[in-house]
């Protein structure tokens, strides 16, 4: 069974890159608890107000950007925040 992906970490990784997260409006990532948890761990992202409604580039990001950046970001373990830097 895979283990559940720790947002601490998921958030540590999103800061030191210095990027900003974009989620999708689904309830679970537009809700106010997960908006206060981004806000807290200071990561840069998207709200729900500020998205575009239904625009067609989005489309390219889901078959191509997010897992080409998810491949990047999890080559190698990340222990300092200057880590990735040095990697991308």
């Amino acid at each position: 069974m895979a283990s559940k992906p720790d947002p601490l970490t998921h958030a540590s990784r999103v800061k030191a890159l210095n990027v900003s997260q974009q989620v999708d409006s689904a309830p679970s990532r537009a809700s106010r608890v997960t908006q206060k948890f981004l806000t807290d761990q200071q990561v840069q992202f998207l709200r729900p107000q500020q998205w575009m409604p239904n625009s067609p580039d989005d489309v390219l990001c889901d078959y191509f950007l997010w897992e080409h950046l998810e491949n990047k970001l999890n080559k190698r373990r990340v222990s300092t925040l200057s880590g990735p830097s040095k990697d991308y």
